[in-house]
């Protein structure tokens, strides 16, 4: 790689940093709103229906779901969604992922779903966690094929494609980030 690039991903690394530092900073909200809550829930009904995914809905103590993500590149590529966090039949919270990478041409719209098997990966994840990813993706309209690997042993992660247009394989960084809804309203 030539000096002139490796500059190039180096900022656009390090802007993407701290562009999802910035973005995290604490909300207000008290709830989900019921707009919000009815598309969570398609997204829900729709990973539902897959029966290869019954194992992770049974096992998982958290569920984190991603409604609306859109993912666009040339070269340098970048994601982001909010989504909303799950436990025990009720919305608790909402969550923000950013993904940048290097490999992405094209541009594409999928739902995403994070399992959670245990509470002590849940409770990393809602300490805000930056993860390097390799995915390779391959979208057009709404016919594809993805593969996105999981992270670890607990933490299981699943997508949807919605449309688009897309070519990727890539490496990158993704950062989620957890907000608790704040029953105060405080």
């Amino acid at each position: 790689m030539r000096p002139i690039q490796a500059l190039t991903t180096l900022f656009i690394l390090l802007s993407g940093i701290l562009l999802a530092g910035c973005a995290s900073q604490p909300e207000k909200h008290v709830s989900i709103s019921p707009d919000n809550q009815a598309k969570a829930e398609l997204s829900l009904d729709a990973f539902r229906a897959d029966p290869r995914l019954e194992p992770y809905f049974d096992q998982a103590t958290v569920i984190a779901i991603y409604p609306d993500n859109t993912r666009v590149g040339l070269g340098f590529g970048g994601a982001y969604s909010n989504g909303f966090v799950y436990r025990d039949g009720e919305w608790i919270g909402r969550s923000r992922v950013w993904q940048f990478s290097a490999g992405t041409i094209g541009f594409q719209f999928y739902r995403q779903i994070l399992f959670f098997k245990t509470e002590a990966s849940f409770d990393l994840f809602s300490q805000g966690t930056y993860e390097f990813a390799g995915q390779a993706n391959l979208a057009l309209a709404t016919l594809g094929a993805a593969s996105t690997p999981s992270f670890n042993e607990e933490v299981a992660l699943f997508t949807q494609l919605k449309g688009g247009a897309l070519i990727e394989a890539s490496v990158g960084m993704h950062h989620y980030s957890f907000r608790p809804f704040n029953e105060a309203g405080q």
